[in-house]
């Protein structure tokens, strides 16, 4: 009989969780209430967009909220990949706010970009009904790296690169 001890599992991201544990935090949905808050910020941004009150953390929001739309849409998720147009032309309404705001100096938008945005919101909201946590960290990931990228002078074909923007 040997005396050596088995080696203990060592925490991973996960903590000390079992795979069939990790497997299964991954593949449920989210809660209402998990919901209203992984949108809380972007639904903030886009009223103070149309009511007042608009800011760079806002525009921030709007974009993270638009470029993780557009991973839940690429290939593996697959999440409303048909509306990858309604997608791009609110990532273009939010390109075209910061546009303004550098050359302008006012956070501001017109009709239709306010219409793009409703309906990229729409569709993310839609998506994120419908995705697992584990598809919601995959998106997450994809667009932490299309970020490292665009930093390193790569963007992606329709990334928001969201650089800091001082007020």
């Amino acid at each position: 009989m040997t005396t050596k001890r088995r080696a203990r599992r060592k925490p991973n991201r996960w903590g000390t969780m079992t795979p069939l544990e990790i497997a299964l935090s991954q593949a449920r949905k989210f809660t209402p209430a998990e919901l209203v808050n992984v949108m809380a910020n972007a639904t903030a941004a886009r009223h103070a967009l149309q009511y007042g009150g608009f800011k760079a953390n806002d525009w921030g929001a709007l974009a993270e909220a638009l470029n993780h739309s557009e991973a839940l849409a690429q290939p593996g998720l697959n999440l409303a990949p048909d509306h990858m147009h309604t997608i791009e032309a609110g990532q273009q309404a939010v390109a075209d706010i910061r546009t303004r705001r550098a050359s302008v100096g006012t956070w501001g938008a017109t009709g239709p970009e306010l219409q793009a945005l409703d309906d990229a919101l729409w569709i993310w909201r839609v998506q994120l009904t419908h995705a697992s946590v584990g598809e919601y960290r995959r998106g997450l990931e994809w667009v932490t790296a299309e970020e490292r990228k665009a930093r390193a002078g790569q963007p992606g074909r329709t990334v928001v690169h969201m650089d800091e923007i001082r007020e």
